[in-house]
């Protein structure tokens, strides 16, 4: 399993906050603009510590509806590679979610 530095994850956990926030307040400018901070955060980590099921799960988090559900699933693959069963069952259930949410 790659270990991510707790101060590298720390800046993707600030600018999730900062989604969240500015999504609650229906300010989609802001959250579009943090979105695509988080997006480059996520790219320079994956640059530094390669490939990975946290890294692809939380791009999927994030993604257009359209490219999650791959996303999700070369995520769990990775998981399943690095034997992080704890976010192997994360990736499930946000697969699930997607599932719930086109059955809807």
């Amino acid at each position: 399993m790659t270990r991510i530095a707790k101060v590298d994850w720390d800046r993707v956990h600030e600018l999730a906050c900062e989604i969240a926030n500015a999504t609650g307040q229906d300010d989609d400018v802001l959250a579009e603009s943090k979105t695509e901070a988080l997006m480059c955060v996520l790219r320079e980590l994956e640059s530094k510590y390669g490939v990975c099921s946290r890294i692809t799960a939380t791009i999927a988090d994030y993604a257009e509806d359209d490219r999650q559900l791959s996303l999700y699933r070369e995520a769990l693959s990775q998981a399943k590679a690095e034997g992080d069963v704890e976010n192997e069952k994360l990736i499930l259930d946000s697969l699930a979610e997607i599932g719930d949410e086109k059955r809807a």
